[in-house]
């Protein structure tokens, strides 16, 4: 029992430093952006986030806490549209969450841009993003992650023909088969 509340204090202290540290780390990275910034208290990729911060927005709505969480619930995009651009005169910002950082933008040649440069490869998405769509196994999306993308990537488009022995159906290199 004398180690519980010694083990139970570190812990709350802890909680808070962590949440601090990892707010920080966001928002060292997003001011490097020069973007405007807004603050959300939680991370919106997270579950916890999903169940209860439309519960939340409500409550500080009806507190008159409303703009602080503005941004902070799942959904919030459908609602404000193009508000948020149009107030803060600008067509891009940066949402700062102890998760990640998310970047909105409302310029339709830079949304261009940036899925130009996921296609050539010089951005890529999370893993944890893409991970949702391999619930029957790899895709069309979720490929990319593969050391052997063009070998996949020709699997998941082709139509099914026999196979040679010596490799794949585009010709990549099969990888050595286990014995077991």
């Amino acid at each position: 029992m004398g180690f519980l509340v010694p083990t139970v204090a570190a812990a709350l202290l802890a909680l808070p430093a962590w949440y601090l540290h990892l707010v920080y780390h966001s928002y060292r990275s997003a001011k490097a952006t020069g973007l405007p910034i807004v603050f959300n208290p939680w991370s919106p990729a997270s579950p916890v986030a999903y169940l209860l911060s439309r519960f939340f927005h409500r409550l500080a709505s009806r507190l008159g806490l409303g703009a602080w969480l503005r941004f902070a619930y799942y959904g919030w995009e459908v609602q404000e549209r193009e508000r948020p651009f149009l107030e803060m005169g600008v067509p891009a910002f940066v949402i700062v969450s102890p998760g990640r950082n998310w970047l909105y933008l409302a310029d339709p040649g830079t949304v261009a841009a940036v899925y130009a440069a996921e296609r050539r490869g010089e951005i890529t998405r999370p893993a944890e993003d893409i991970d949702i769509l391999d619930v029957f196994g790899p895709n069309i999306t979720s490929v990319r992650r593969c050391p052997r993308v063009r070998c996949c990537s020709c699997r998941l488009t082709r139509p099914r023909r026999p196979r040679a022995t010596t490799g794949s159906a585009c010709g990549a290199a099969r990888p050595p088969r286990s014995t077991r």
